[in-house]
């Protein structure tokens, strides 16, 4: 072995050795750390000190079993066989919450999941004020993770069995759910700052960050300015009727223009995109009271330019809006371009656009990435005409769906929750088309074909073919002439081969008939059920208007043939055309008598109008024979609350006026009129009777009476239900009418969902059993 050998053995084995000690110290240490401190993410805590300072070294983010959270691990589902949601009182020590956070409350306590018993509740939410989390504001609590702490039910749930509680095994913050919108302050903004331990409770947040956020279990919520709670203010957002494709300009921004922080990088790179022609910059540098300190030899030029631009004006005038990041990722921008029919340009890197766990916002938004900003106009222009449409409508549907107020938003956040626990959970489809996820429930069925819509697929057809089930209601002044009236009209129900089953929901005080002598007169062709009747749901024998809607098991069919005994002329070849009318539009209301609804200028209120020679249009369609879908019998009870109904028991009239409502809340479309004739309705109005559904109620008020219900009603409902987006032109009648949906410029509470139309189909008088074809 020579020497030089030697040396090279000598090296490598001190070598080894030197490494050999490095993994030791490295992997004793690591045994040291694991048996002494796990290591773990930091905590939540609230910020003990009553002042703040942003020199404070705060770092609060999520425990570990936080972080690791789902739904499975974190959340009770076992409460939640009803869900239902408690609201906790406020607390007297502090002041009013914002309005922001109130209207929350309110619609929370106003919507059908709400329940003032805590041992039913699923869900539950504080009544502190939990949307600021900005020291620096003036609505901020300081110590809200103790005062959490101190609500009854945050770390143990309401055992309504009154078994003992077993202390060691509290669950912080389970089955809760915080809204908040700010987190973090000055400088950094950190997202994880909330200066509380959230424990196992569900955030719905603002600015929440894909890195971040507890998948399926926290709610990336929208930023809604305090201004979105006074619709009137947002009425200048609203998209201008156009039939162009390409507004006149490609994309715009108008905003603060951040000097330093965050935020500012990518809004201060902005004003290279400028181009004065069809790409508009507008920014300001003034936004704190200190802001010419960190002042450049922009502001004053652009201090400028920001005053001669009207940010309505580009609203209504780009393709493309930008939405940069503000100091926190969300940004008000974002409803205010959604309310615009203006396509959205994210620019907000790592940010979880809300509701993304059920909306597909990669069909409604361009997902800029702040890196290569620079490249955005060249990408905006490459986009084709066909893919700008088709992003607009789905704008335009997820706008009015679950953003058009602070109503749907909270109701959307609710909704997605009892989706998590439902056993049977919405299709990603059913949120993403029309109707939408708030208005279909997957507890009625798991196949599409069960739900009205106008797309349904071709194998849905065969199904809507299985015929119908004839709904007769039997109500005063009928009750005792119940039989020679079902007489008229059971051959022409009989001969129809459609006819699957006879339901005959019976609201008199009188015995009712025996299914026998029911089923003897539709010749067997149909089973009879009769509903409960005489004991109501408080048990003193009321029989409330709205339980002709009840019945939903006991309909075989999607097809539901309502029917009154104040009809008249109907045909067989008229009942089966309307059946088959509505095969074709399974989400609309197919009925013979048409009604509408007019606005009185002079005392600002909706009236009813039972004359079809005021107009050449109809919004309402009487239920005495009409078809529809059987979903809306559910959708009925889901969308309307205890106060709309009661009031319609009430004045002993308008459930049908109600059900109207339900449907165009619904379809966003107008009912589908059948005429026998081109005079059946007119030779109604020319009678001198007054109109069938004022005359039904004889025994009780006088028709004049009745009429002024009806107008009631309709004032009513037109506060109940959330109004859209869309602005909708109307007709003047008169001086002092007008029909129609009111437009966002002339009214922002009385809407309807009323939508009114001139088609009329025409049947044949003739008793022919064969349908070859109807005219419109």
């Amino acid at each position: 072995m020579t020497r030089n050998t030697c040396f090279r053995l000598v090296f490598k084995t001190i070598s080894l050795a030197l490494v050999v000690c490095v993994l030791v110290a490295a992997l004793s240490k690591l045994f040291i750390s694991s048996n002494n401190e796990i290591p773990s993410l930091p905590d939540f805590h609230a910020h003990k000190g009553s002042d703040y300072s942003s020199s404070d070294n705060v770092n609060p983010r999520f425990t570990q079993t936080s972080q690791l959270c789902r739904m499975d691990t974190c959340f009770d589902s076992s409460r939640c066989k009803n869900f239902k949601v408690y609201v906790y009182p406020p607390d007297p020590t502090l002041p009013a919450p914002p309005e922001t956070y109130q209207r929350i409350l309110e619609i929370i306590r106003n919507s059908s999941f709400y329940t003032a018993s805590p041992e039913e509740a699923c869900l539950f939410i504080p009544g502190l004020n939990t949307i600021d989390r900005d020291p620096l504001s003036t609505w901020f609590i300081p110590d809200l993770d103790e005062r959490l702490q101190r609500l009854p039910y945050w770390s143990f749930q309401p055992n309504p069995e009154n078994i003992a509680r077993n202390t060691s095994l509290s669950t912080p913050g389970r089955n809760h759910l915080i809204f908040t919108m700010y987190s973090g302050t000055w400088p950094d903004y950190n997202e994880e700052d909330l200066r509380l331990n959230v424990g196992e409770a569900i955030l719905a947040k603002a600015s929440a960050s894909v890195s971040l956020i507890r998948r399926n279990f926290d709610i990336s919520f929208p930023l809604v300015s305090p201004q979105f709670l006074q619709e009137l203010q947002w009425a200048n957002f609203a998209p201008k009727t156009s039939g162009f494709i390409h507004r006149s300009l490609l994309t715009s921004f108008k905003g603060k223009r951040y000097l330093t922080g965050v935020g500012s990088e990518t809004r201060n790179a902005l004003y290279h995109l400028h181009n004065n022609r069809d790409i508009i910059i507008a920014t300001t540098c003034r936004h704190t009271s200190n802001w010419s300190a960190f002042a450049d030899l922009r502001c004053a030029n652009d201090n400028a330019y920001y005053g001669t631009v009207s940010f309505e004006d580009l609203l209504n005038n780009s393709t493309f809006c930008l939405v940069p990041r503000g100091r926190r990722l969300a940004t008000y921008r974002f409803l205010e371009v959604l309310k615009a029919e203006c396509i959205p340009v994210i620019l907000a890197n790592d940010w979880h656009l809300p509701f993304s766990e059920v909306i597909d916002w990669h069909e409604a938004v361009i997902l800029g990435d702040e890196r290569i900003l620079f490249t955005l106009p060249d990408t905006l222009r490459d986009i084709p005409d066909s893919r700008i449409i088709q992003m607009r409508e789905r704008i335009r549907f997820i706008w009015s769906t679950y953003f058009s107020s602070l109503r749907s938003i909270i109701m959307t956040t609710l909704e997605i929750i009892r989706n998590r626990v439902s056993l049977r959970q919405k299709r990603h489809s059913h949120w993403n088309l029309p109707p939408g996820g708030l208005l279909l429930s997957p507890v009625v069925s798991l196949d599409e074909c069960a739900y009205p819509s106008s797309e349904l697929p071709p194998r849905c057809q065969k199904r809507l073919l299985r015929g119908f089930t004839l709904s007769i209601v039997v109500r005063e002044p009928f009750c005792r002439l119940y039989f020679e009236h079902l007489s008229s009209f059971a051959p022409h129900f009989s001969r129809s081969k459609y006819l699957v089953k006879v339901l005959v929901i019976w609201q008199c005080d009188l015995m009712p008939p025996s299914a026998f002598e029911l089923s003897k007169l539709f010749s067997r062709k149909a089973s009879v059920w009769l509903p409960p009747t005489g004991v109501s749901r408080d048990g003193h024998g009321t029989v409330y208007l709205s339980d002709r809607f009840l019945p939903v098991k006991e309909i075989p069919t999607l097809a539901v043939w309502s029917l009154e005994l104040s009809s008249t002329n109907l045909t067989s070849t008229a009942i089966e055309a309307a059946f088959l009318l509505w095969t074709e539009y399974p989400d609309r209301l197919v009925g013979f008598n048409p009604r509408h609804h007019l606005w009185n200028f002079s005392s600002s209120t909706w009236q009813y109008s039972a004359n079809p020679l005021e107009a050449d249009y109809y919004s309402i369609i009487l239920l005495n024979a009409a078809v529809y879908h059987r979903y809306y019998h559910s959708l009925y009870w889901s969308l309307t609350n205890a106060h709309v109904r009661k009031l319609v028991d009430i004045l002993a009239t308008g459930e049908d006026l109600l059900f109207n409502c339900v449907v165009g809340h619904f379809t966003k479309s107008s009912p589908l009129l059948l005429s026998t004739e081109p005079s059946y309705s007119l030779r109604e109005a020319r009678s001198a009777e007054w109109p069938v559904e004022l005359r039904s109620y004889l025994t009780a008020s006088s028709p004049a009476t009745v009429l002024e219900y009806r107008h009631t009603c309709l004032r009513a409902f037109s506060l109940h239900f959330p109004r859209p987006s869309d602005i909708v032109t109307f007709q003047t009648l008169t001086d002092d009418f007008h029909s129609g949906l009111l437009g966002d410029e002339t009214n922002s509470v009385s809407y309807l969902p009323l939508y009114a139309s001139n088609i009329r189909w025409l049947v044949p008088m003739s008793d022919s059993p064969a349908i070859d074809t109807l005219s419109p």
